[in-house]
């Protein structure tokens, strides 16, 4: 009979000391599944012995990983919510870059049309510049061109044979001249008026 009572308290002392150890163990195999929040049961954090003690050490090593866990999360968090914004001011940046490039390109359009309507005024111009000194230069007779401000701005070349000047006289000599040939004429009259 001593046998089997020996055996029965062995049993249950067994059970006793193995179940919270297995407690402990199924919540450790959790833990390496991923499972962080889960809770050590109170009866083994109560527990006197050094199974109680190695309970409270293995709660406070998931209290402490649980708020690393969450320190992680919300740093991940930031990190993601940083990359969206950097991520959405770079497509604005792109935006700019490619509004910045498209206004380049038109505006570079617009000056070389504005260039090339410069260069076909300017040879509209030469063109009637080149006519009308040949049609000055041609013509019979002599012929004076003043601005408003009466200087002389053009002289055809009988104007130069007809005074005997020169080319290189200056052009108030040139009106000097003009007025010492008609000092008797009419024409004295008529350029005083006009002046």
């Amino acid at each position: 009979f001593v046998v089997v009572l020996v055996m029965v308290y062995s049993l249950v002392f067994s059970r006793k000391l193995t179940s919270p150890i297995m407690e402990l163990f199924r919540s450790a195999e959790k833990v390496s599944k991923g499972e962080y929040h889960l809770q050590i049961p109170s009866t083994l954090l109560e527990e006197k012995d050094e199974v109680g003690s190695l309970a409270v050490s293995f709660n406070e090593v998931l209290k402490t990983l649980n708020s690393k866990i969450d320190q992680a999360e919300s740093i991940r968090a930031l990190v993601v919510d940083a990359k969206q914004h950097l991520e959405e001011r770079n497509t604005d940046l792109e935006k700019a870059q490619t509004a910045t490039a498209n206004l380049l390109e038109d505006l570079e359009e617009e000056k070389n049309a504005v260039e090339q309507k410069v260069l076909e005024r300017t040879e509209d111009l030469e063109h009637e510049k080149a006519k009308l000194l040949q049609v000055t230069q041609n013509m019979r007779g002599s012929g004076i061109l003043l601005d408003r401000d009466h200087n002389v701005v053009f002289t055809n070349d009988e104007v130069y044979t007809l005074l005997n000047i020169t080319k290189s006289d200056p052009l108030n000599v040139v009106l000097e001249a003009l007025f010492e040939r008609f000092k008797a004429s009419d024409i004295r009259t008529h350029f005083e008026r006009w002046l």
